[in-house]
C-alpha cells in the first residue's frame, strides 16, 4: 500500500474560509467581477479560485506541499483537475495589471479563449507546477508526483492545465486521467488518445473510473466493462471515485481485480 495524500482542493478555497477572508486579493475573477463556483447536487458547495499568477498564492501552495512531504512519511502527493485556472477567469485587478505590463498597457482580451491570452495565463500555472515538483523532489526525492486531470483538450480549453507539456518535460511521475463517462463508446474513444500511450514509455498511466456520485451509484456492470476496456488497451491501472460509493460492493470489486499486483512505478 502507498500513502499519497490527495490535495483535492488544489487552487480552490471555500468562499467564506479564513484564508479567503484574510487574502481577498488572492482570488481570481471573471469579467463581471464574479468569483463564485458552486458544486454539489444542490449547488451547496460554494468555492472561489486562487490566482496562480499571484506570488503569495504560489508561496502558500508551495509551502503547503513542502510541509506535507517534510513532516509526514508519505509516498507522494496528488493533484487533480482542481489545480487549474478556469478559462473565464483572470480579470481580477492583479492579473489585469500584470497583463498590461507585458502588453504595452493593453487590457486582457474580452474573448476568454483568445489563444494568446490562454497561453499567457497557462504559463503561470505551468510555472507553479514546476515549483511544486521541484519542492517535492528536493525534500523527498523518491516521492511520486501524481496528477489526475481531465482529458488533455478539455483540461487546457477549460482550465488552462497544459498537463501534456508537463509530462513531456518530465514533471509528472504518474497520470490518472479522469474518464468519467456513462457511455462505453465515448469512454473507449478517450482511452485510445495517442498521448496516453505515448506517455506510458515515461511513467504509469491509469484511468479514473466513476463509481458514483452522492445522489447515485454507477451500475457495477458498467464499472466492470470500463475496467476491462482499460486492461484491453494496456493501461497501468484504475482509480475509483469515490470511496463512499463503493458501498456494499466489496465482493464484486474483489472479483473484478483478483490477484494483487505491485504498484506500477516510473519507467
Amino acid at each position: 500500500m502507498a500513502v499519497i495524500p490527495w490535495l483535492e482542493y488544489g487552487l480552490m478555497a471555500p468562499e467564506n474560509s479564513e484564508l479567503v477572508k484574510r487574502n481577498p486579493t488572492w482570488v481570481t475573477r471573471r469579467q463581471d467581477g464574479s468569483t463564485l463556483i458552486t458544486l454539489g447536487a444542490n449547488q451547496e458547495v460554494r468555492l472561489v479560485r486562487l490566482n496562480p499568477a499571484h506570488p503569495e498564492v504560489r508561496q502558500f501552495l508551495t509551502e503547503l506541499v513542502q510541509e506535507v512531504v517534510e513532516k509526514y512519511d508519505v509516498d507522494g502527493v496528488q493533484f487533480d483537475d482542481h489545480f487549474g485556472w478556469p478559462v473565464d477567469m483572470g480579470y481580477d485587478d492583479f492579473t489585469a495589471a500584470l497583463y498590461r505590463q507585458d502588453h504595452n498597457g493593453s487590457d486582457p482580451p474580452t474573448n476568454v479563449r483568445d489563444p494568446e491570452w490562454m497561453r499567457w495565463r497557462a504559463r503561470f500555472l505551468t510555472d507553479l507546477w514546476v515549483s511544486l515538483f521541484a519542492k517535492v523532489r528536493f525534500h523527498r526525492p523518491q516521492a511520486v508526483v501524481s496528477l489526475a486531470p481531465n482529458p488533455r483538450v478539455f483540461s487546457y480549453n477549460f482550465f488552462l492545465q497544459d498537463w501534456y507539456r508537463w509530462a513531456r518535460l518530465g514533471l509528472i511521475d504518474e497520470l490518472i486521467v479522469q474518464v468519467y463517462r456513462d457511455n462505453l463508446g465515448t469512454y473507449a474513444t478517450e482511452l485510445t488518445a495517442s498521448e496516453l500511450h505515448d506517455l506510458q514509455a515515461k511513467f504509469p498511466v491509469a484511468v479514473g473510473v466513476l463509481t458514483g456520485l452522492r445522489i447515485r451509484a454507477v451500475d457495477m456492470g458498467l464499472i466492470s466493462d470500463q475496467v476491462n476496456l482499460a486492461r484491453l488497451f494496456g493501461l497501468d491501472g484504475f482509480s475509483y471515485f469515490f470511496y463512499e460509493t463503493l458501498g456494499a460492493r466489496d465482493g464484486a470489486f474483489q472479483t473484478l481485480h483478483g490477484e494483487v499486483r505491485p504498484r506500477p512505478r516510473k519507467r
